[in-house]
């Protein structure tokens, strides 16, 4: 994913990355929504095991695509080609976290809403069986409401690339984030709770591709990659939130689980501009 993030900038130069990067994110997003949808079809007529045949394929399909995608990079220069040591990546990595403070707040951000945001997915399988009890096609249609959610969002940012204030946009996406958690978690009708669903997988795209918008922008050409890195690196704090949140789910019930995650996203949302004093964070 680090690869492919950068590999889009290649492709397309420094002045399309919003463009590109949103782009990027429709492609994903798009092909969720397909696959959302005919995975709840497929494991209800063949089984569970039977999407993951389907995955095979597809990702041959993706690799062939890959191997054909030619780019030249026109930034590299003999002493960006050299190798340096793998604890020199991590040193200059912490250094541009530690200096940077558009970087800093992001990596909050990114690790806050991994803990608290994302893992709501985590839950999705006990809504749709034990609460909304809609089985495993309602459950494919949670898959495929995210991602109709995140195609129009993505391709809503292709259209924001002229406009400023893209600190407070991604803010702005931090807070509905937790409000729509703290929504779904109250829903006990289902298509209420698809339509919630749908937002919410829109506003999380438009999160992860603003965040990845605004670390390629704010850091030098050579450090693009590494950027890309700190911001993998703090997602890997996502299975934190995955086992905390199946810890609190199953000793208060999932409900009042995601409700927790909700008002803490929004409280700390209050926190984080009351330390950055509404301080510009796109550089």
């Amino acid at each position: 994913m680090t690869a492919r993030q950068a590999l889009v900038v290649d492709i397309v130069g420094r002045n399309h990355v919003m463009r590109s990067i949103a782009l990027n994110s429709v492609g994903l997003r798009m092909m969720g929504l397909i696959g959302g949808a005919v995975a709840g079809v497929l494991i209800s007529v063949w089984g569970n095991a039977s999407p993951f045949y389907v995955m095979v394929v597809c990702y041959g399909m993706g690799f062939v695509s890959l191997w054909l995608v030619r780019t030249e990079s026109t930034h590299c220069s003999q002493d960006t080609l050299d190798k340096p040591s793998l604890w020199t990546h991590f040193h200059e990595g912490f250094t541009i976290i530690a200096q940077n403070h558009v970087v800093t707040v992001l990596v909050v951000l990114a690790i806050l809403c991994e803990i608290f945001g994302f893992s709501y997915q985590v839950l999705l399988p006990l809504f749709a069986r034990d609460i909304l009890e809609v089985g495993a096609v309602g459950l494919g249609a949670f898959t495929a409401a995210q991602s109709m959610g995140g195609l129009i969002s993505t391709l809503a940012l292709t259209a924001w690339s002229k406009h400023q204030a893209k600190d407070r946009l991604l803010l702005v996406l931090y807070l509905l984030f937790g409000v729509m958690i703290l929504l779904f978690a109250q829903s006990s009708d289902y298509i209420l709770s698809l339509t919630i669903i749908c937002l919410t997988g829109g506003i999380a795209a438009a999160f992860d591709a603003m965040q990845h918008i605004m670390l390629q922008l704010n850091v030098d050409e050579k450090q693009r990659g590494r950027a890309m890195g700190i911001w993998h690196v703090s997602i890997g704090f996502g299975p934190i939130g995955h086992i905390l949140l199946g810890f609190v789910a199953s000793t208060i019930g999932p409900m009042m689980a995601l409700t927790i995650n909700g008002i803490i996203i929004i409280v700390s949302f209050l926190a984080i501009i009351q330390v950055t004093n509404f301080r510009k964070i796109d550089g």
